[in-house]
């Protein structure tokens, strides 16, 4: 007797999109990270917009997944990795404000 699959959460999320993978292959990073090396305060805070939105095009399981998994690596690393994750914002902890401008972006962080 075969074991039943476990459901891929993330099937069709933006973050592995053929679109993705090529920016990411372009840029060096992720669309999603907290940081792209060469970007200006302006274009880090834009981006961080539209992936935050990206986010939101996939389903509430696969955001809480992804949240989920932020949590478990922060948990076992006790390292919070910066970057968007499931459409919250987890700013660079190791970078002060004043010198982030684009960490703290005009729209609400999610509480909760």
């Amino acid at each position: 007797m075969t074991e039943p699959k476990t459901p891929d959460l993330f099937a069709g999320a933006p973050c592995r999109t053929p679109e993705h993978w090529e920016w990411q292959r372009e840029h060096r990073a992720s669309q999603w990270d907290w940081h792209v090396d060469g970007e200006t305060p302006k274009q880090a805070a834009t981006r961080r917009k539209r992936s935050r939105d990206l986010c939101f095009t996939c389903p509430a399981t696969a955001r809480q997944a992804c949240r989920d998994a932020h949590e478990k690596r922060a948990e076992e690393t006790a390292y919070t990795v910066p970057g968007v994750w499931g459409g919250r914002l987890h700013p660079d902890k190791d970078k002060p404000r004043d010198e982030d401008p684009a960490g703290y972006l005009p729209f609400e962080v999610d509480a909760a």
